[in-house]
């Protein structure tokens, strides 16, 4: 580019053709420059307006030094814009004193309009991401995550700083989180696509299934670059409860309404002769094909010299078929740009027009660069193929027009083909399947179904099928996006379900009515057995009370004439029937514990043992026991039963104890948060802990009876008292060293 040299001094001496053509005004040599300055609007790339005396020029003037490169807006007096690259240097004399500076100016509008388009293309692509339903990802090659959209913050509530990088593993479930990192990064190691299902933690804390998918990515020669992928929830799907969500629709949506704003950018008019075979260009058409927009020597062998071989064929096919039908031509080719052989997506749109005799005497149309366009539909199929679903597109008449590579690895049919969708659906669900499409399509509304596809093993598996109509501004349907889901298992799940249940439901009918049955008789028997035990120990105690009461006559009778074997005989008489009395009073209580006894009592622990001290104060004083009660909790119950309970546990720590050591007897509590667990322990003589369970048996005994009095019911009646509380006891011990017996009970009795 020829460069500008407009002054030599503080005035003009020097001001080329090219600055003349630039500047749109030559100054008068010789005039000063501030006040050809005046004349003019500079701005800063920033938007600040740059005076006169503040232009690089006017500066290097004052200060002597170099300006280079800087960029600025200017604006001529006939109100025409343009940038410019202004550098100006300092001249200097022989002898070093400043001579003035030359200015030179570079016009760079052109790129700044191509740096300004790209910028903004960028950004609406980044908006048109960022505003997605659906999770996208982006990583570098080191499987750092580089970019988010809103969706993912919205989704986990995390912030940018806490998701970006490897951050986003922290809101995968901790069951889920370590097999997610080693995919995803072995992956990367790999650089392959890959799939993986795990769970989310949600803003709201809870966890939801999730599907990721992403595919690498590679730069023009190659070099891996990292990934692209989508995060969908299938939560609904994998719990088989709710429906499936098609995030993936409004990303349809999204594109569609880009495509839209791609196509009214630039836009080429032209108008081609059959006849001649001669091609008027607009200069915007001229532009798209790369040639200089001054040349009028271009032909119709211009226009289809450059168009790629693989689209040319296509593109004179659809040519004649329109002269032929006398329809509206469009076709969707490739170019290979003359000044650049960049390779361009163009869409051309055009009309035939007739003589009176049907001749055809021009084909007049339009041109539209749609590369940006094909470079978003193309990003967004490649994410629509990581996705699990069979994903599809149609026509707004419902004829496929797109549908995933999932489709023939799942059934190796694809279903633009034809007669493919009978081959695909079960006979059972075609008819419902395609009514429900054909209503779809006659009023607009969503398309939703369940059917069975078949697979390639000629297996049935049952799908949910959605899809959205997509509109344009005039609300017009434009085509149809949708997918379809496996839910096999889910629906299977249910089905297997629901037979479950009705055949739980017929068994726990019947186990109920036999329950019943048993728990009249149960009743009837307990009521027999209580009735029986009041008056077989009624009948068994007014003998044996005689029977005490003579033995002990003929035993404090002094006159009687008794032997010594006689008086050892009527003292084992006497023995004998207060064991009996004992054993008696002991099956009748426990053969009435149940019966009339409040349960919902608020009773503390320490009255209890305080009464129980009280009881057996003479057996405590004869023994010179030790007992030490630590301070106990308050709980519901029985008071009557836990003070017999206790009463037989301390009784029996008494009892068990060594002739030739003072017993002692500690009693101890520890709270839960529902239960208590009182321990009794002491120094007696203790048991074998193999007879742990043995000795809550009825009647069971580890002692002689002459050596330790006791009727055997004494511990099976505290299991007893224990289990009507909804608690239990247990024992632990070591012979000759003593024994523990532990009592858990709720504190709260439901």
């Amino acid at each position: 580019m020829e460069p500008v040299f407009p002054r030599i001094t503080t005035n003009h001496s020097y001001f080329n053709s090219f600055a003349e053509k630039l500047w749109g005004l030559k100054p008068v040599m010789q005039e000063s420059f501030t006040k050809f300055c005046a004349c003019f609007k500079v701005w800063s790339l920033e938007g600040k307006f740059i005076a006169p005396e503040e232009t690089p020029m006017a500066r290097a003037l004052k200060s002597e030094v170099s300006f280079r490169n800087v960029e600025v807006l200017v604006e001529r007096p006939d109100g025409s814009k343009f940038f410019a690259s202004v550098t100006v240097e300092p001249l200097f004399d022989e002898a070093g004193a400043f001579a003035g500076a030359v200015d030179i100016f570079q016009d760079i509008t052109d790129r700044k309009e191509k740096e300004a388009h790209v910028i903004q293309s960028g950004r609406e692509f980044e908006h048109m991401i960022d505003t997605l339903p659906g999770t996208v990802w982006i990583t570098d090659k080191n499987a750092h995550c580089t970019f988010l959209n809103s969706r993912w913050f919205e989704y986990t509530g995390q912030t940018k700083d806490e998701a970006l990088g490897l951050g986003w593993l922290e809101t995968t479930h901790p069951d889920d989180k370590e097999n997610a990192a080693k995919i995803f990064l072995q992956a990367n190691e790999r650089k392959e696509a890959f799939t993986l299902q795990y769970r989310l933690r949600t803003r709201k804390g809870d966890y939801r299934w999730n599907v990721d998918s992403g595919v690498p990515r590679f730069d023009r020669y190659g070099n891996f670059e990292g990934y692209i992928g989508s995060v969908v929830d299938v939560h609904e799907e994998w719990l088989a409860t709710e429906k499936i969500k098609e995030a993936q629709q409004e990303l349809k949506k999204t594109l569609q309404k880009l495509r839209i704003a791609t196509e009214s950018a630039e836009v080429g008019t032209w108008s081609f002769n059959p006849k001649t075979k001669t091609l008027d260009w607009s200069n915007i058409h001229k532009r798209l094909w790369g040639y200089d927009e001054q040349r009028e020597d271009l032909t119709y062998e211009d226009w289809h010299g450059i168009i790629l071989p693989e689209d040319k064929e296509e593109a004179f096919r659809q040519l004649a078929v329109a002269e032929k039908e006398k329809t509206q031509y469009e076709n969707l080719y490739r170019i290979r740009r003359v000044k650049d052989g960049k390779i361009r997506w163009i869409r051309s749109v055009g009309q035939f027009f007739y003589d009176e005799n049907g001749m055809p005497l021009t084909l007049t149309g339009i041109s539209i660069d749609i590369t940006d366009q094909k470079t978003v539909e193309e990003r967004f199929r490649s994410l629509a193929e990581t996705l699990p679903q069979l994903v599809w597109m149609t026509d707004a008449a419902g004829n496929f027009v797109y549908a995933s590579r999932k489709w023939e690895e799942y059934s190796l049919v694809n279903p633009k083909s034809q007669g493919a969708w009978e081959k695909l659906v079960h006979p059972d669900d075609n008819v419902a399947v395609i009514r429900a499409w054909k209503v779809c399509l006659a009023n607009g509304n969503s398309f939703e179904v369940e059917a069975r596809l078949r697979d390639k093993n000629g297996e049935y598996r049952w799908h949910l099928g959605k899809g959205e109509p997509q509109r344009n501004d005039a609300n017009t349907i434009i085509n149809w996006i949708g997918a379809y889901s496996d839910i096999h298992e889910q629906r299977t799940q249910q089905e297997n379900l629901q037979k479950l249940v009705i055949e739980r439901t017929t068994e726990l009918a019947n186990v109920n009515e036999q329950l019943a049955q048993k728990n009249i008789a149960l009743v009837r028997s307990n009521q027999d057995l209580q009735q029986f035990a009041h008056v077989a120990s009624h009948d068994l105690k007014e003998p044996l009370r005689k029977i005490q009461n003579y033995a002990n006559r003929i035993s404090l009778d002094v006159n009687a004439q008794l032997t010594v074997s006689s008086r050892s005989y009527l003292e084992k008489i006497i023995s004998a029937s207060s064991r009996m009395s004992s054993m008696i009073e002991g099956i009748l209580s426990y053969s009435t514990m149940d019966a009339g006894v409040s349960m919902d009592e608020l009773i503390d622990l320490n009255d209890i043992m305080s009464t129980i001290l009280t009881d057996l104060e003479l057996t405590i004083q004869q023994k010179k026991a030790e007992i030490e009660i630590s301070a106990l909790p308050s709980l519901r119950g029985s008071k009557l039963l836990l003070t017999q309970m206790f009463y037989n546990l301390i009784n029996n720590a008494l009892k068990f104890s060594k002739n030739d050591v003072i017993p002692v007897v500690k009693v101890d509590a520890v709270a839960q948060s529902e239960h208590i667990i009182v321990s009794i322990s002491d120094n007696g003589i203790g048991f074998d802990q193999q007879y742990a369970s043995r000795i809550f048996e009825t009647f069971a005994r580890l002692n002689p009876k002459n050596q330790y009095e006791g009727t055997g019911l004494g511990l099976s009646l505290c299991r007893k008292i224990a289990e009507r509380h909804g608690g239990k006891v247990w024992a632990e011990g070591q012979l000759g060293k003593g024994a523990t017996f532990f009592v858990e009970l709720p504190i709260n009795l439901s």
